[in-house]
């Protein structure tokens, strides 16, 4: 059985003990362990795990990261919202495999996969109910995203900013449907994808020639 890695990006804001929201933080990249951090100038913070694959030793770093950084910056509370610049904020999650890069066949597997559960994934992690066109929607960054698509197979894109994406660099799939960024509805959600992936790489292998774009043999569109 194959056996997929997941890494978690945690995007947030901050909020302080009079309920302002803040976007700055003293120690705003305070990370512990295997953690690092990343800029981004239109989020509070962007804190990156390191690859997880056991998902108890998942729960116990990120517990520890989450912990660590509410001792350096007293009086702040992660966020899902960055008022000073009119978004919302979420996490990014990774799906690979360990110590290697997954091949294009591999990455439209898992995306393919995912699709199945991706509305029960949007589910979970929406937290920000919200009014478009005077109804109320449950999924502010998902449903006011431009790179919102149809839940339709062959969707993953080659575009870092769509919600499921080919990380090239990091040889894995990306998806950026997720609101919520309370580490115990991550940890949920990345386990399903982590748990997706794998019955989907199951009967794939690693060398499976892709001719003209397609995964040979199954007709499957792939992106290169």
């Amino acid at each position: 059985m194959v056996e997929c890695s997941f890494g978690i990006e945690f995007e947030t804001g901050f909020i302080d003990e009079d309920n302002a929201n803040r976007c700055c933080a003293i120690n705003t990249y305070a990370v512990t362990g295997r953690f690092s951090y990343q800029h981004d100038c239109t989020a509070g913070t962007e804190i990156v795990s390191p690859v997880f694959i056991k998902p108890l030793e998942a729960i116990w770093e990120i517990e520890r990261q989450w912990k660590h950084w509410i001792e350096r910056n007293e009086g702040l509370s992660p966020y899902f919202r960055c008022d000073q610049y009119h978004r919302s904020m979420g996490n990014h999650i990774h799906i690979g495999v360990p110590h290697r890069a997954l091949n294009s066949f591999e990455k439209l597997a898992v995306a393919d996969k995912a699709i199945d559960i991706l509305p029960l994934l949007i589910g979970i992690s929406a937290n920000r109910p919200s009014r478009m066109d005077g109804k109320k929607v449950m999924s502010s960054r998902m449903l006011k995203s431009q790179y919102c698509l149809p839940l339709t197979h062959n969707i993953i894109s080659s575009n870092h900013y769509a919600e499921i994406s080919d990380s090239t660099e990091n040889g894995t799939v990306e998806f950026r449907v997720f609101d919520c960024n309370l580490p115990q509805v991550t940890f949920t959600c990345a386990y399903l994808l982590k748990k997706a992936a794998e019955k989907a790489l199951e009967d794939v292998n690693p060398s499976t020639e892709i001719i003209s774009g397609t995964a040979k043999g199954l007709g499957i569109q792939a992106n290169s």
